[in-house]
């Protein structure tokens, strides 16, 4: 049979070795110390991953009862299915829905940023327009879910 060789060979000391007594007995009650705070090291991040676990659960519980709420006010408000972004709140006992930027809004800050690049060029001395084929009619008008983009029931 083969010796198996090693990369390396570890360093191993006996505390038996040590001729002091009163240093051995210092050493042997550290370690049990040692072996005491271990243990209890380890049972504390274990009961801190199962409270991160339990909290993840939690946390995805209620993303999943949002999304069924918005699943079914959608089924009874068209721009709930239009938009992606929604919050829901209650304020004076009302539940309150409310989109904070719909896909026209992000349309119309998309062309104010178009507008403000393509002056910021012009007074460079850049080009006319940065954006081949930029005017205000929409090749798309719609991308939302239903192709329902419009505020309603303000």
């Amino acid at each position: 049979m083969m010796k198996r060789q090693r990369a390396f060979k570890p360093l191993t000391l006996k505390v038996s070795s040590i001729a002091d007594a009163a240093a051995r007995q210092a050493i042997e009650t550290l370690f049990d110390r040692f072996n005491v705070e271990r243990a209890r090291s380890n049972e504390a991040a274990r009961k801190a991953a199962l409270a991160d676990a339990e909290s993840s659960i939690a946390m995805q519980q209620a993303r999943i009862a949002f999304v069924q709420l918005l699943l079914e006010a959608g089924a009874h408000l068209d721009p709930i299915r239009g938009e992606q972004t929604w919050t829901a709140y209650r304020k004076d006992g009302e539940i309150l829905f409310e989109c904070p930027f719909t896909e026209v809004d992000l349309r119309n800050a998309m062309r104010v940023q178009r507008a403000n690049v393509d002056q910021a060029a012009r007074q460079a001395g850049g080009a006319e327009r940065l954006y081949e084929g930029d005017d205000d009619e929409d090749q798309n008008p719609t991308i939302g879910f239903l192709g329902s983009s419009v505020r309603r029931g303000h």
